[in-house]
């Protein structure tokens, strides 16, 4: 066993307890710690990740719910080409999202699947909805035509649908920071699938973990990295740099400030930005926000207030990420801060281990 990997299995084993405390009664330390370092030793990248951000993202995982593997949430690797380090994401798959949508207690049939050409295959949206689906035998996934979702009620009261043919799908891949390897090369059919059922769990009854799971889908198909943030203020200590020297935004559900306040920020950030020769964020950025912002049901003029602009085209290049963070955290909620100020101590305990 590696150093690197030898120092993965000391995290989890030393904050075995902080596991516990995020996990439901049906999930146990142990066990989620053993599917943690199974992946590390199936994975070769795993094993050289950064621990604390590993460990941040079983401490996700266990929030979730859902077993590491095949049981719903997968542990990511990603390199980190500025810090030159692995970090490591919770990505839950389709499985995992069907899982928490029924926990809400409302679901109970959910299946999603894909369409190859040759399939008999109909649908009919409106008044009289329907979907019929006779396979052919194909199973070749460069020959995948659709992708469906069904999802009913546990009364038999309603059901809906949702369909997505091979161009809605490719529109999402490429999009995807991820679009050329990993899973969408590896297994394109789960992925497909994947998008069609975070699309329809839209429209259904959510519980906090089934809309937090689609948060971090959403965070890794734009390639947000943020797992060691959770833990670790040096992922927003690296850019601060490389933008104007403003107050930062205010946190979603906080009251705005009075006009003078406003004023007084959009000079000094448009002073900042000339200063520093920032330039607007180009499209595909704006395209990313414009995204996120739907994804997370926060109006543009929303964003523009929190980030001092008139409109969402003014924002500086330099400012993107920090409108990303913005949309992607939530209202401040009872607890929030007490479970930030633990992962908080938990990083600095292991700052202090590897010190010594």
């Amino acid at each position: 066993m590696t150093e690197k990997a030898m120092t993965v299995r000391s995290v989890l084993e030393k904050y075995r307890d902080q596991i516990a405390a995020a996990l439901p009664q049906h999930l146990t330390a142990e066990r989620m710690v053993r599917l943690a370092l199974t992946e590390t030793r199936r994975n070769y990248l795993l094993g050289q990740a950064d621990p604390i951000s590993l460990f941040g993202a079983v401490v996700q995982a266990s929030q979730l719910g859902l077993e590491i593997g095949a049981g719903g949430a997968w542990l990511v690797p990603f390199r980190n080409k500025k810090k030159g380090l692995v970090e490591v994401q919770c990505i839950p798959d389709y499985r995992g999202l069907i899982k928490l949508a029924r926990n809400s207690g409302e679901i109970g049939k959910f299946i999603a699947r894909p369409v190859f050409d040759g399939d008999f295959f109909e649908y009919d949206f409106g008044t009289n909805e329907r979907i019929e689906h006779k396979p052919r035998g194909e199973t070749d996934p460069k020959k995948i035509v659709a992708v469906y979702a069904i999802a009913k009620s546990r009364d038999g009261s309603w059901e809906q649908f949702d369909v997505m043919l091979r161009p809605e799908i490719e529109a999402i891949r490429k999009r995807s920071k991820a679009g050329t390897d990993g899973p969408w090369v590896t297994d394109y059919g789960p992925m497909a699938c994947k998008s069609v059922v975070k699309r329809l769990c839209k429209y259904l009854p959510q519980s906090p973990q089934l809309a937090n799971a689609l948060r971090l889908d959403d965070d890794a198909e734009i390639g947000r990295q943020n797992m060691r943030a959770v833990l670790d203020s040096e992922a927003v200590e690296e850019h601060e740099d490389e933008r104007p020297a403003i107050a930062p935004p205010r946190r979603r559900g906080e009251a705005a400030p009075d006009d003078a306040q406003m004023t007084q920020g959009q000079e000094a950030a448009q002073q900042n930005a000339e200063q520093a020769g920032d330039k607007p964020a180009g499209k595909k950025q704006l395209d990313a926000i414009r995204a996120m912002a739907e994804s997370e049901d926060v109006s543009i003029a929303e964003l523009c207030e929190a980030m001092e602009v008139d409109t969402i085209e003014q924002l500086p290049a330099s400012r993107v990420k920090e409108a990303l963070a913005w949309l992607s955290t939530p209202p401040p909620s009872e607890g929030a801060d007490e479970f930030d100020k633990e992962l908080a101590e938990a990083d600095a305990r292991a700052e202090q281990s590897n010190a010594s």
